[in-house]
């Protein structure tokens, strides 16, 4: 008994570090395309793209839950104005951007061929 708190003990203060550790920001994408009108509370729209910041690679990963074809994707330093772009196929399921990540607040904006539009922010410190 006292081995197998021990273990969970240890296995618990592993996850804790590792969770303190991490380089990677999830970042919140909205859907911008759709002009909604009517209020729903408690509802929640399911966007096809993930996107995290991984401050080790200094990268963004994009994880596509359907086909949308071509992406354009637009990545905005707020504070410096610098501006990345790419295009990327979603059909590749995870596609990763690279770019200088220096810090500031950023801003992130994913179009599709059908016009879907997705924003999000985030900060690098």
């Amino acid at each position: 008994m006292k081995r197998l708190l021990v273990l969970f003990f240890a296995l618990l203060l592993s996850l804790l570090y590792a969770s303190a550790v991490s380089d990677e920001i999830v970042i919140i994408l909205q859907d911008d395309s759709q002009n909604v009108t009517k209020i729903r509370p408690r509802s929640m729209l399911i966007v096809p793209v993930r996107c995290v910041y991984s401050s080790s690679s200094g990268s963004l990963v994009f994880s596509f839950y359907d086909d949308l074809g071509m992406v354009a994707i637009k990545v905005q330093n707020m504070s410096s104005g610098e501006i990345y772009s790419a295009y990327i196929d979603s059909a590749d399921v995870v596609s990763s951007v690279d770019y200088c990540g220096t810090d500031g607040n950023y801003s992130i904006r994913i179009e599709t061929q059908d016009g879907a539009v997705y924003t999000g922010e985030f900060t690098v410190e």
